[in-house]
């Protein structure tokens, strides 16, 4: 095994998170995928792009919170 670099303590200030930060951070990860089609989509120009992403991004925050919802009753 080859180690490059060493882990220095964080500047002033700052600090590592804790276990249970990073298992909270871990649990809030989980499924956050963007479920969208496979395959190769072109598209004609960045703006077109974007768009596809945010509503993307949007459908999935929906459903996300659809879930917390479900949950809670």
């Amino acid at each position: 095994m080859r180690v490059i670099g060493k882990r220095r303590e964080p500047p002033p200030g700052l600090r590592w998170p804790s276990e249970d930060e990073v298992a909270r951070t871990r649990e809030f990860a989980r499924g956050t995928l963007l479920r969208h089609p496979k395959g190769v989509k072109r598209y004609h120009n960045h703006e077109e792009a974007d768009a596809h992403m945010r509503s993307l991004i949007a459908d999935e925050m929906a459903r996300r919170y659809q879930e917390l919802l479900d949950k809670k009753r």
